[in-house]
């Protein structure tokens, strides 16, 4: 019998889990680029990406209702906002 409440919630692990790790990793990356230029943006959005990925950490499996739904949803925005600056960056260029 299919249980939604556990595939929510290990999926919220492992949502945190890899969001947390690629922050880490971002920052490590960020961190061997300093000489060039926009190494500091880099190193912010990994140190963003690792302290959300630990707010994940720290709320569940309480969240887990929830903050799935969000997060797709945040996804969907921007990638929608993105389609829409692609689509007016090609009508431009005509």
């Amino acid at each position: 019998m299919p249980n939604p409440v556990l595939a929510s919630s290990v999926l919220t692990l492992l949502l945190a889990l890899s969001t947390a790790a690629s922050g880490i990793v971002r920052i490590w990356l960020g961190a061997g680029t300093m000489p060039e230029r926009g190494w500091g943006w880099i190193v912010a959005s990994g140190v963003l990406s690792t302290v959300v990925g630990l707010i994940f950490l720290i709320g569940w499996p309480v969240d887990s209702a929830w903050l799935l739904g969000l997060v797709l949803c945040i996804d969907l925005i921007f990638q929608g906002c993105g389609l829409v600056g692609l689509g007016l960056r090609a009508r431009a260029g005509r």
